[in-house]
């Protein structure tokens, strides 16, 4: 963990950043270091096919509510 912590706490400082969520697994566990484990705050961006799951967008939108995270949402 020490060294996924360096290496996020290093590339937020350098540039501004955001995270692609997409609401699967991975992009969920690096949310979750992200506002749990660093000071980092980058805004979300979801990246909207239109070909979602019914129940995906909502999800999205719980999640970053809880974390308090800004989200914005790109359509195709």
């Amino acid at each position: 963990m020490e060294t996924t912590l360096k290496i996020i706490n290093e590339a937020v400082k350098k540039d501004k950043t955001a995270l692609a969520f997409s609401g699967g697994s991975d992009s969920m566990v690096l949310l979750d270091i992200l506002y749990r484990r660093t000071d980092a705050r980058p805004p979300i961006v979801f990246a909207d096919s239109q070909m979602e799951h019914p129940d995906t967008l909502p999800f999205i939108e719980k999640v970053c509510r809880q974390y308090g995270a800004e989200l914005h949402i790109a359509k195709a």
